[in-house]
């Protein structure tokens, strides 16, 4: 939804591509997604989180997905290649 709605027009007219990828080493097992899109470079691992509000009426729905994410990724990565952002994000189990 943040890709469409931010993303700027090239954003909306082109596809949204999603890669699942499971890795394993002798040591770890992971398992990733990438997310890509013909949308305005965005690099979400720059972008300083917002304070959580103190009390419930201070708190706004929406803007927690980035917090999110976040909190339970064992790795992300951000890259713009080729006119497509590609975000990815994955977690050891």
């Amino acid at each position: 939804m943040n890709i469409i709605m931010h993303g700027g027009a090239s954003a909306q007219s082109n596809p949204i591509g999603v890669q699942f990828e499971l890795r394993t080493t002798a040591d770890t097992r992971e398992a990733a997604v990438t997310i890509s899109d013909c949308g305005l470079p965005f690099n979400p691992l720059e972008v300083v989180a917002k304070p959580q509000p103190t009390s419930l009426a201070d708190a706004e729905p929406g803007g927690l997905g980035l917090l999110m994410v976040r909190s339970h990724a064992d790795r992300l990565d951000y890259r713009f290649q080729d006119g497509r952002n590609h975000l990815t994000f994955a977690v050891r189990y």
